[in-house]
């Protein structure tokens, strides 16, 4: 008989939820080049103006960490760019995977509902796994 590998799915506590089941869910905001920021439903105003401080333009792969009016984790935004299939990272709901791997744990939502939700969770599952098995101390 073979031994089973020990790995994780998705780092504890890091989930994603879809749209209508935000609840106390952070939200994920997915913005391309062409979307105005103060048009994105569901973004404050402080919100708006700090990702464009931060230089936020919605290019493909580009994100940031939204803050609460207390400064705690509110959410983040996603750049999908132009949104083009054949951006290298392919249709730009892949990019989720991305943003997974390097948010801190919690419950996550979309903002809103995706055309293709299977290819958003499979994304984000994809870019929360991580393979542990020879690493020492549990480390990344």
């Amino acid at each position: 008989m073979g031994h089973r590998m020990k790995h994780e799915l998705l780092p504890p506590g890091l989930f994603l939820e879809a749209a209508e089941a935000m609840s106390d869910a952070r939200r994920i905001y997915l913005i391309g080049e062409a979307d105005m920021l103060e048009a994105v439903e569901g973004l404050d105003a402080s919100q708006v103006a700090w990702l464009k401080d931060s230089g936020f333009t919605g290019a493909a792969r580009k994100q940031a960490t939204l803050p609460t009016p207390d400064g705690r984790l509110a959410g983040a935004a996603l750049g999908t760019g132009k949104g083009d299939a054949g951006d290298p990272s392919g249709p730009s709901i892949l990019l989720l995977g991305q943003l997974a791997g390097s948010l801190p744990a919690g419950r996550y939502a979309l903002a809103k509902n995706v055309e293709d939700p299977v290819l958003a969770a499979v994304a984000w599952g994809l870019g929360a796994y991580r393979f542990r098995r020879y690493k020492t101390n549990g480390g990344e």
